[in-house]
């Protein structure tokens, strides 16, 4: 699934730095980690502010 949304990705890198066959695989699994460090760093923001959020109304209740 995730190696679906990078295949554009992928291929527009290729076309434009003219990647060879054995830099695609490494390129894709750069570009999915940095994408999933991206998503979990926004779901980690994510659970901070809300359990900021419940702390502070259990606080002020």
């Amino acid at each position: 699934m995730i190696v679906l949304e990078f295949l554009p990705h992928i291929a527009s890198k290729e076309s434009k730095y003219k990647l060879s066959n054995h830099e695609v695989l490494p390129t894709l699994y750069s570009s999915a980690l940095r994408s999933t460090r991206v998503t979990l760093r926004q779901d980690q923001n994510m659970f901070y502010r809300c359990a900021s959020f419940e702390a502070f109304n259990i606080l002020f209740e």
